[in-house]
């Protein structure tokens, strides 16, 4: 079978009519250019030049062959040019997988940041449960995952039963804060109130489905002082646990990023004081592997940003009013 450089020489030989003038263009020597036209006249076996004329003419067979020729060098060369830009969208992308709550509670303060610092980088970012953006990072088929870690371990506890934490590496680019928020009564105090309970408590929960869950189950169990907690409803996502605690229907411990305005609005305010609050990091995990180049660079960027405070998710004063 003949070559695709050889159907190349075999199209410009046939527009200039001359192996002399062909060879200069084809950047071979002539005798070379004779070689590879005779290899392409056996492969088909047939003359594809009569070279009985003063100038060089197609045969029939030549003429033939000289269209397929021509359609196969252009679909070979755009294929080759759409492979080349592919590849050049890859090197420059960057995937990431995150749980949904950081559609939320991150990535809209954070991905402009880091944005601006590269223009030609493009993000790609999908969400999923946990576990399963873990597995996405170990598959190979996203460069990072960035997840919440709380202080009491509850999520990390429960990732190792699948992920082995250990085998990759992290940085922390973040925090936030869970905090109990309870709809207000009349009074502007909260209906459902963990640091004063008279009675039982109406809880909101996350499902065990979800990351957050891991780390306020863990809280509650090391709280004997929470005891009074009752659940009732609940959900996978922070988005539908909060519009069941605007509505009176519990108390439920949400990301402060999340439920900012709402506290400002008087929509929610809180249910409990400071020490009821869960402090998360926001870290970014990566393979132990050389990764794409502007994968590398955000890495090296997120590594010499790692202790610079005003990178960090901050957390705003948002005074609590004792309960009566």
């Amino acid at each position: 079978m003949t070559d695709f450089r050889t159907l190349k020489d075999f199209i410009v030989l046939a527009r200039v009519r001359s192996f002399s003038q062909a060879s200069i263009h084809c950047n071979v020597t002539t005798s070379g250019l004779s070689r590879r036209i005779t290899a392409l006249e056996e492969w088909l076996g047939v003359s594809v030049f009569d070279r009985t004329r003063h100038q060089l003419e197609l045969t029939d067979a030549g003429t033939e062959f000289h269209v397929a020729a021509v359609e196969i060098v252009e679909l070979l060369e755009k294929t080759r040019n759409s492979v080349i830009r592919t590849q050049e969208k890859n090197r420059r992308r960057i995937s990431i997988v995150a749980p949904h709550i950081m559609s939320r509670a991150f990535f809209p303060a954070w991905l402009p940041r880091v944005s601006r610092q590269s223009e030609e980088t493009r993000f790609s970012i999908d969400f999923a449960n946990l576990p399963e953006c873990f597995k996405h990072l170990t598959n190979r088929s996203v460069d990072f995952v960035v997840a919440f870690a709380d202080n009491n371990n509850g999520i990390s506890e429960h990732l190792k039963r699948t992920v082995s934490l250990d085998e990759l590496e992290c940085l922390k680019i973040g925090r936030e804060w869970l905090v109990p928020v309870s709809a207000p009564n009349l009074l502007g105090e909260p209906l459902n109130s963990v640091s004063l309970p008279k009675g039982e408590i109406s809880y909101l929960h996350y499902r065990q489905d979800c990351s957050l869950s891991w780390a306020l189950e863990k809280m509650l169990k090391g709280n004997p002082s929470l005891s009074a907690l009752r659940k009732i409803h609940d959900c996978s996502l922070a988005d539908g646990l909060r519009s069941m605690a605007i509505t009176g229907l519990g108390v439920a411990w949400l990301p402060l990023e999340i439920v900012r305005n709402d506290l400002d609005r008087k929509d929610l305010v809180r249910a409990g004081n400071t020490e009821s609050d869960i402090a998360l990091e926001i870290n970014i995990y990566r393979r132990k592997e050389k990764l794409g180049e502007n994968a590398e660079i955000l890495w090296d960027n997120l590594s010499s940003m790692a202790n610079d405070s005003s990178f960090a998710v901050a957390k705003p004063v948002i005074p609590f009013t004792t309960l009566s």
